[in-house]
């Protein structure tokens, strides 16, 4: 029973997480949650171009080296760059 109620809820969860990630206003690209294309391009070009996709996105740009919170947000994005401001692996949202 306990394990019936347990997945429940993680589906519950899991709708809920896709409502809230994606805004769609039919159009593809808003629903986007990652964005692998991005990876070699320049940390502002990315941010400029994960806002275009979806506004709604808290998008933030981070340097190597730099520490982050664990937290998974639905709302948010960061964007993983190397010294030289290139980004090094695909930003998602989380």
């Amino acid at each position: 029973m306990t394990l019936c109620i347990h997945h429940s809820v993680c589906l519950l969860l899991l709708v809920i997480v896709q409502l809230v990630t994606c805004s769609c206003q039919d159009n593809e690209e808003s629903c986007r949650t990652v964005w692998p294309d991005l990876v070699g391009e320049t940390g502002d070009n990315a941010k400029g171009q994960i806002l275009g996709d979806n506004p709604s996105l808290d998008v933030t740009i981070v340097p190597y080296g730099h520490m982050v919170t664990t937290d998974y947000r639905t709302d948010r994005v960061r964007i993983y760059v190397d010294k030289n401001n290139i980004v090094t692996k695909p930003p998602k949202i989380g």
